[in-house]
C-alpha cells in the first residue's frame, strides 16, 4: 500500500524544475514578442516616412502640371540642396512682404511657383513660425530637389531614418513626363 501512495503522490503536481523550465519558456516567448513589437514599430515608421515622401512628391508634380508656364521657364528647378534652401528662404521672405499667393493677393506664374516650392519645402522641414510639424525628418543641409530635362522632371526626396541608434539618409526618386 505504501508503494501505491508514492506512485500517486509522485504523479500529482509539478516539480520545481518543471516550473522553472515553464517560466523560462514563457519569458523567452515574451521577450520575442517585445522584440517583434519594436521591429514592427520601426517598420511602421519607415513606411510612414516613405508614404509622406510619395504624397509630397506627387503634390509638387501636380502643382507643376497646374502651372506649365512657370515649369517651362524653369521656376520650379531646384537642382541642388543649396538652391532648395534659397527657394525656401525667398518664400519665407516673400510671405512676410505680401507677395505670396493667397486669397488676398493675386500673383503671376513665377510667384505661384515660388509659393508652391515654399509650401512644399516647409511641409518637409516644418513651419516653425506657424507651429506646423515636419512631414519628413529632413536634414536641412540636404533638401529634396527638382531637376528638369525638357519634359522629364525628376523629383528627388531626401529624409533621415532612424536605424538602430543612428540616423541614416534615405533618397527616393520620382521621374515623370509633364507635357
Amino acid at each position: 500500500m505504501n508503494r501505491r501512495r508514492r506512485r500517486s503522490f509522485s504523479r500529482n503536481g509539478f516539480s520545481l524544475v518543471e516550473a522553472l523550465v515553464a517560466l523560462l519558456v514563457l519569458s523567452v516567448g515574451l521577450l520575442g514578442l517585445a522584440m517583434l513589437q519594436a521591429q514592427g514599430m520601426r517598420f511602421n515608421t519607415e513606411s510612414y516616412m516613405r508614404s509622406q515622401a510619395t504624397v509630397l512628391a506627387y503634390e509638387i508634380i501636380d502643382r507643376m502640371r497646374a502651372n506649365p508656364g512657370a515649369l517651362a521657364a524653369g521656376n520650379y528647378d531646384i537642382a541642388t540642396s543649396g538652391a532648395a534652401g534659397t527657394a525656401l528662404t525667398n518664400y519665407q521672405a516673400c510671405r512676410t512682404t505680401g507677395c505670396a499667393c493667397s486669397a488676398a493677393t493675386s500673383c503671376n506664374s513665377a510667384n505661384l511657383a515660388l509659393h508652391d516650392l515654399g509650401k512644399w519645402l516647409e511641409a518637409q522641414v516644418g513651419d516653425t513660425a506657424n507651429g506646423l510639424p515636419a512631414a519628413l525628418a529632413v536634414d536641412t543641409s540636404n533638401y529634396s530637389t527638382i531637376e528638369r530635362a525638357g519634359t522629364l522632371v525628376t523629383v528627388t526626396m531626401r529624409w533621415m531614418e532612424l536605424r538602430g541608434d543612428t540616423r541614416e539618409p534615405v533618397t527616393q526618386l520620382w521621374q515623370v513626363v509633364i507635357n
